[in-house]
């Protein structure tokens, strides 16, 4: 299951009109297995086998891969507190089905700084795959505008008036996140 033949859910063929997967089943199967390989290496396969079970009992009607991981993360939710939720959500993502989780992104610098000073804020990413993208904006507390101020994980800066700063960040994969951080100018405008 490490090497399936269809190793994406883009892979799979599907009818244009209904969604619906045209494969013949037991390729289905063996992709629907890799997902589940690729859990049993990233965590306990006593517990991925137990999840995996708790969730043939939640799912209802005709569903699909993506009902599938929530009736795995509803389970682990109850049996585990979610501490899996991350893994299971990343680990379908990783073939197709569904979106990553987002990045933790952190901004760290002054939360307030004088009229007209310069100050330099960074950006903490955890998870995800470096190399990282930053982008970073600022946007006045009188406006509803995005200002982009450039890229790298770290930012100088000033303002004559209170603002918000925030930074999006990309890592090598498909996973993105994102953080705001207020600014208050002593001495400037603040509405």
């Amino acid at each position: 299951m490490d090497n399936p033949e269809i190793s994406s859910y883009d892979d799979l063929s599907t009818d244009p009109n209904t969604g619906e997967v045209n494969e013949e089943p037991h390729k289905g199967g063996e992709f629907f297995s890799s997902i589940l390989w690729d859990l049993h290496n990233s965590m306990s396969p006593t517990d991925v086998d137990f999840l995996a079970y708790d969730a043939l009992y939640r799912v209802t009607g005709d569903p699909d891969f993506l009902d599938f991981r929530d009736a795995m993360m509803a389970a682990d939710n109850q049996a585990y507190s979610g501490s899996h939720d991350d893994l299971i959500q990343n680990t379908f993502a990783a073939r197709g089905v569904g979106n990553f989780t987002p990045l933790n992104v952190t901004i760290s610098g002054p939360s307030s700084i004088n009229l007209g000073e310069n100050a330099t804020w960074s950006a903490s990413v955890s998870e995800g795959t470096s190399p990282y993208t930053f982008a970073w904006y600022k946007k006045s507390n009188t406006s509803n505008s995005w200002t982009n101020l450039g890229s790298g994980s770290s930012i100088t800066t000033s303002s004559g008036e209170s603002f918000t700063l925030k930074v999006e960040v990309n890592d090598s994969g498909s996973r993105s996140g994102y953080d705001e951080y207020p600014v208050y100018v002593l001495g400037g405008i603040h509405p």
